[in-house]
């Protein structure tokens, strides 16, 4: 009984890895094509999306569509973050019509490239009073949102959106 255990984690393992939104399972040759570097930079949309490997892009995933944002197309501002004054942009700005037409129906997720998330979800209000860092793309919030240290994500890469009830 305890093999089987272990035999199905590593196949939720090979399956959560298998199938990660950074694995194009492409062959060399499509990334030498001149294409995939025009489409890679596209302005906003649907489309391929290096968070994983590009510091400035940000994936946001609601069910199967995924969306490439590129940080540095966002208008950015500085935070204060305790002792620290960071260049941010607001996570709502990233949430756009295209992503949830009605964002409140939302929760969401937001992973680091460590594969770290914070334990439980966060609403559109909190994402509204979040932002994330250019650059180190760390994820902070407004002392308001009360929100345990947990919450602040480094090098995030990922928000996942899911339907608020479900």
């Amino acid at each position: 009984m305890r093999r089987a255990g272990a035999i199905s984690w590593i196949a939720v393992a090979v399956w959560c890895f298998g199938c990660h939104p950074a694995d194009s399972g492409g062959s060399d040759a499509a990334v030498e094509d001149a294409s995939r570097t025009d489409r890679y930079y596209a302005d906003l949309g649907p489309g391929e999306c290096d968070g994983l490997e590009d510091t400035n892009a940000f994936e946001i995933q609601r069910g199967e569509s995924s969306f490439c944002r590129y940080l540095d197309r966002f208008e950015s501002f500085e935070f204060q973050d305790g002792d620290y004054t960071r260049t941010v942009i607001r996570l709502a700005e990233l949430v756009d019509a295209e992503v949830a037409e009605v964002p409140e129906d939302f929760r969401y997720m937001i992973y680091g490239t460590d594969g770290y998330t914070f334990g439980g979800y966060a609403t559109w209000d909190n994402i509204q009073n979040g932002y994330i860092e250019l650059g180190t793309r760390r994820v902070v919030w407004e002392p308001s949102q009360e929100l345990p240290h947990s919450f602040r994500v480094k090098d995030a890469y990922l928000m996942v959106c899911t339907p608020a009830g479900g």
